[in-house]
């Protein structure tokens, strides 16, 4: 997004924030670029000005959400000047991304770039976010007297658990079919993230 234009900044906004509504509400084997520009008001041709391909707007949608968790994770810090202990740390991992719909749905676009090479290759282009999120998280997790591997561990087991614990959270009866998706989309993929 540039700075240039900020009624195009918030059309984009609006846009990507309309592709986590519709993933979270129908799933991803369910939306589409008509679906996309009928939940953000626009035209499937409006829709194309801003992202020429599907997979495209699916991969921006993804850096998205992780740009806002992101925003979210350094305010809350520095809130609290930048001391934050692991377990409070972790609590405002859960209640700030795992916990919310979006996390679920940004795990079905993992999945869909598993089975989809013109997502996938759009989906590198975050690869960068994802590991910057990922070193962020890596920081506040852990000791200063553990190594950089004991430390990896113990971010890859707590976001494990976070992912699976917000994966039964969406759970419910109104969202079994959401639910049955993402286990066929692990089912074929044989994982979650293409990275």
């Amino acid at each position: 997004m540039t700075a240039s234009n900020p009624h195009a900044n918030d059309l984009r906004a609006s846009i990507l924030a309309s592709v986590m509504r519709l993933i979270t509400r129908n799933g991803y084997y369910n939306i589409t670029d008509e679906s996309v520009a009928r939940e953000a008001g626009l035209s499937v041709q409006e829709l194309g000005k801003f992202y020429p391909s599907f997979a495209q707007l699916l991969a921006a949608s993804f850096g998205y959400q992780l740009d806002l968790w992101e925003q979210e994770r350094n305010a809350e810090i520095q809130k609290r000047d930048g001391k934050i202990s692991a377990e409070d740390y972790v609590e405002l991992l859960w209640n700030g991304m795992f916990r919310q719909p979006e996390y679920v749905a940004s795990l079905e676009l993992l999945m869909g770039a598993r089975g989809d090479l013109e997502l996938r290759e759009a989906m590198e282009q975050q690869k960068d976010r994802l590991l910057k999120f990922r070193n962020g998280v890596r920081e506040f997790i852990g000791h200063s007297d553990q190594t950089e591997e004991e430390r990896s561990a113990l971010v890859s087991k707590v976001v494990a658990l976070l992912r699976g614990l917000s994966i039964q959270n969406m759970v419910t009866p109104e969202k079994r079919r959401f639910h049955d998706d993402l286990v066929r989309g692990l089912s074929n993929s044989g994982g979650i993230s293409p990275f």
